[in-house]
């Protein structure tokens, strides 16, 4: 654990007037999801039915404002590799929220600090350094001692265009470069972090596919070459029908090399990537046509998509989604279906939980 994440972990104990022993959250598997709404944004947080579906566990303020329609993005909300610390964009109010995982996995609200730039859609969190990408920008924080989220010096990089239409911000697995998805310009975006963990300019490797959005790094702990990794991309096509893709990468110092370009999921908008954590499978959730299409990961990241296309059907409007406990859990328009992950990666359905807000964002497990 680093010195912030240490010095935050001990605040998090004496301001949560916490026993010593409930100060690391437990194991039980939770879901996390923000409301976005545009007058008061709220984080929801379900736990797990013994029937394979969810029921509402937490209801607690981000301190911030959604926008009350969709961000279009992936990563609203992130949550740090130890399960500690959670981090959500209050894309209304150009804010983010940081909150420490308490005893039974309930968030306890820290600080709301100013994003950096107007809208910011998507977040990342890893030992104590915090990087959202509004609009326009690159922005980082840093969790400091006090348990607040302070701004990084000279950490602000600007996209690769105006009206790039940032998707989603997430670490390399190594923890020395930001990446950045661009909807409209289809750059697949590489920020360095120099030594002092300041964001450098960027660069801009061209997406196999059009539209490139969502996006997920495969634990790749078994792999000869320990400096690469593999990156796998869903590409939305603008949201023609039947036309959306995944692609898979070899990131590997600066250079992003295609191993599989546009493996056709013939479905619509796909736009949210989720990975099993044995790295077997790969879903993506097609918004457009209520579907989820899965994809085995072969050698070096090499896709082969399990079935015609239709691994399973949510209805509405998938679109964030994450896997835990051999389960894939789908957030739509109004609520988180849930399948099962077979050995082979098919899915069965096992349950379906409604009446969330139709602008609700983001999902995180833990």
């Amino acid at each position: 654990m680093s010195k912030r994440l240490l010095f935050a972990s001990v605040v998090a104990v004496a301001i949560a007037g916490v026993r010593p022993a409930d100060a690391h959250p437990s194991h039980r598997s939770l879901v996390y999801v923000e409301s976005n709404d545009a007058d008061v944004n709220e984080l929801l947080v379900f736990r797990p039915t013994g029937g394979g579906s969810l029921e509402p566990a937490f209801r607690v303020p981000t301190g911030g404002r959604g926008t009350g329609a969709g961000l279009g993005s992936q990563g609203a909300v992130s949550i740090s590799e130890d399960g500690s610390w959670l981090v959500a964009v209050n894309a209304g109010s150009d804010e983010v929220s940081l909150f420490h995982i308490g005893a039974r996995g309930r968030p306890i609200l820290f600080d709301v600090a100013p994003s950096g730039g107007p809208m910011p859609i998507s977040v990342a969190i890893r030992d104590g350094l915090v990087y959202v990408v509004n609009s326009d920008s690159v922005v980082g924080m840093e969790v400091a001692w006090h348990g607040g989220l302070s701004p990084i010096d000279s950490a602000r990089q600007p996209l690769s265009a105006a009206g790039a239409g940032p998707a989603q911000i997430s670490f390399a697995p190594d923890g020395r470069a930001l990446f950045v998805t661009e909807k409209m310009t289809g750059c697949i975006d590489e920020f360095p972090l120099d030594r002092r963990d300041r964001a450098r300019p960027l660069t801009c490797h061209p997406s196999a596919g059009e539209t490139p959005f969502g996006f997920a790094f495969l634990d790749d702990d078994d792999r000869r070459d320990e400096d690469a990794a593999t990156l796998i991309v869903s590409e939305a096509f603008g949201g023609a029908a039947g036309a959306s893709a995944v692609s898979s990468y070899r990131s590997d110092d600066g250079r992003l090399q295609a191993v599989t370009a546009s493996a056709p999921t013939t479905q619509t908008a796909a736009c949210w990537i989720a990975l099993t954590p044995d790295g077997r499978f790969a879903y993506t959730t097609n918004t457009g046509s209520g579907t989820v299409t899965g994809f085995r990961i072969g050698r070096r990241g090499a896709l082969g998509r399990i079935d015609a296309g239709v691994t399973g059907v949510t209805g509405g409007a998938p679109i964030d989604a994450a896997v835990i406990d051999d389960h894939l859990h789908v957030l739509t328009s109004s609520a988180i279906v849930t399948f099962a992950v077979a050995a082979d990666g098919s899915l069965r359905k096992t349950g379906e939980l409604g009446g969330l807000p139709a602008a609700a964002v983001g999902l995180a497990v833990r």
